[in-house]
């Protein structure tokens, strides 16, 4: 019996020392290990907010939310939250609360960022309310955006491209098949015109051996060495020109009035021949007429050449 009893009072003290540990622990957790001072701060709205939900200062628990009391003003609702922050806490008077939550699953918690203000928050004092950083408002606020998105961007989008598309379309139905009828005509043209073409490009491509093979027996070494000594001989060719010009210019220099006698006489001959080409002409114009008249007697006779025409009268008179 003694030993029962004492198992009992064993296991009812495990467990009130187990029952103690938890209160310690949520305490600590929930930041109501001690005395505290009430602060306030004013929301629109307190979606997940309750009583003892945790306050955060930089991101370390420092209390709990104590009471939540509605406002009525000019028939819009707005909410009190009341603080209960562990006593003793500086805030600057700048600092701000919002609301936030870690995750989707994660409690609603006011964050109070600290300011950088030198003057403190005395308690009582109102706290300024931040910018809400609700997960779910957040994921509301950007589907708002991307709604709008939709809206005013992707189906102007989605339209202009269904018009382009359609053009697309339409410019394949009617230019590509009449472009694709084109190149098959001329794809048949070419294959009917290249066959000769390739031909004609062989036998020129030969022709074109030949002619290269013909050069290079043409241009052998010997000729080579001859097409030297031309263009040797053609540069002597030219000095010596140079050097008979350098010649006659220096004669003409030396001989000037007699060259230009010289030059004046050839001028009153040509004058002369001229004036009388025209009897010359006719001279020679008879000679050849007696020559031609010679050539046919002494074709008709040849006997002429041997003797006289005056005894050849004679002789026939005499018979």
């Amino acid at each position: 019996m003694t030993s029962t009893r004492l198992n009992l009072a064993v296991i009812g003290g495990f467990v009130l020392l187990a029952l103690v540990s938890l209160i310690v622990s949520l305490a600590v957790l929930a930041g109501r290990t001690g005395a505290s001072d009430g602060y306030s701060v004013v929301y629109g709205n307190v979606a997940g907010l309750k009583y003892g939900s945790p306050v955060l200062y930089e991101g370390y628990p420092v209390g709990q939310v104590s009471a939540i009391k509605p406002l009525f003003d000019a028939g819009k609702v707005r909410f009190r939250v009341s603080l209960a922050i562990s006593r003793g806490w500086k805030m600057p008077s700048d600092s701000t609360a919002s609301t936030a939550a870690a995750g989707l699953l994660a409690p609603m918690t006011i964050a109070i960022k600290a300011g950088s203000s030198a003057t403190l928050l005395n308690p009582g004092d109102e706290i300024a309310a931040g910018s809400n950083r609700d997960l779910f408002a957040t994921v509301a606020g950007a589907a708002g955006t991307v709604d709008k998105l939709a809206n005013e961007a992707l189906l102007p989008l989605f339209g202009n491209l269904d018009r382009q598309v359609t053009a697309v379309g339409t410019l394949l139905d009617d230019d590509v098949r009449r472009l694709v009828g084109n190149a098959n005509r001329i794809a048949e043209a070419a294959a009917q015109t290249m066959p000769p073409l390739l031909a004609d490009a062989r036998a020129v491509t030969a022709n074109l051996a030949r002619v290269s093979q013909q050069i290079d027996g043409a241009i052998t070494p010997e000729r080579l060495a001859a097409i030297d000594r031309i263009i040797a001989n053609a540069d002597q060719a030219t000095a010596s020109l140079a050097k008979s010009s350098k010649a006659l210019e220096a004669l003409s220099g030396d001989s000037g009035d007699d060259l230009r006698i010289a030059v004046r006489e050839l001028r009153l001959t040509s004058e002369s021949l001229a004036r009388h080409s025209d009897a010359i002409t006719q001279n020679l114009d008879s000679a050849a007429h007696n020559l031609k008249d010679l050539s046919r007697q002494l074709r008709a006779n040849p006997s002429l050449l041997l003797r006289a025409p005056d005894e050849e009268v004679e002789a026939e008179g005499g018979r």
